[in-house]
């Protein structure tokens, strides 16, 4: 089953969404504001996932490759 985390800060149009796309096998998480969307995203992450998320975002991500 594939996972989607969806952001959307109308929660009736979230629930929509997710209705929608569970009804075609996935699982969708409504978040209403990015920062908690990632904060989700990054706790389903290994350690080794945050890390390269965290250095990607700053630049530094040759080492990670």
């Amino acid at each position: 089953m594939n996972t989607i985390v969806f952001v959307e800060d109308d929660a009736e149009v979230g629930s929509l969404i997710a209705a929608y796309l569970a009804k075609h096998d996935m699982q969708v998480t409504v978040e209403p504001r990015g920062d908690q969307a990632e904060e989700t995203i990054l706790r389903e992450k290994s350690g080794f996932g945050v890390t390269r998320h965290h250095a990607t975002r700053q630049g530094r991500h040759d080492h990670l490759s």
